[in-house]
C-alpha cells in the first residue's frame, strides 16, 4: 500500500487523525504484510470515526486532550459490536501510540490505562 508523504509531524495541538496518518507512514506499519496494513487501516479509520457522547469523533480530538476517559467511552461503544473487535481496535491504537512515543510526540499511551475485557478463547474446528 503506497501512501502520500505528509511533511507534518503531529504535535499535541493536532487532531488524533494526524497521529494515525503519521503511523501509516512509519516503518513499523510499512513492514507488515499488505493484508495486515489493510486491516489496521480499516480499524483505525473506524476508531477515528467513532462518535462519543459529546458528539465529537475520536479522530477530531486534539492529541494532548485525548485521554483515558475518551478512550474508555470509545471502548465501551466498540464492545457493543464485540469484545474481540474492541480489543483489536485497542491494539491498533496502542501501536499508533508506541510509534508516537518512539518519535517523542507523546509521553504516555492512554489506551494502556483503559480497562479491557478478556476475550473468550476462539474455538478451533
Amino acid at each position: 500500500m503506497s501512501r502520500k508523504f505528509s511533511p507534518i509531524v503531529p504535535q499535541g495541538k493536532h487532531p488524533f487523525r494526524y497521529l494515525v496518518e503519521f503511523y501509516f507512514q512509519s516503518n513499523k506499519f510499512l513492514k507488515v504484510s499488505g493484508k495486515t496494513q489493510k486491516n489496521n487501516t480499516r480499524e483505525l479509520n473506524k476508531v477515528c470515526d467513532t462518535v462519543l457522547k459529546d458528539g465529537r469523533k475520536v479522530g477530531s480530538i486534539r492529541i494532548d486532550n485525548l485521554g483515558v476517559a475518551h478512550l474508555s467511552e470509545a471502548y465501551a461503544i466498540w464492545e457493543r459490536t464485540g469484545t474481540r473487535t474492541a480489543n483489536i481496535r485497542s491494539e491498533c491504537i496502542s501501536a499508533v501510540y508506541r510509534v508516537a512515543m518512539q518519535a517523542e510526540i507523546v509521553q504516555v499511551n492512554p489506551i494502556s490505562l483503559v480497562d479491557k475485557t478478556a476475550g473468550k478463547p476462539r474455538r478451533v474446528r
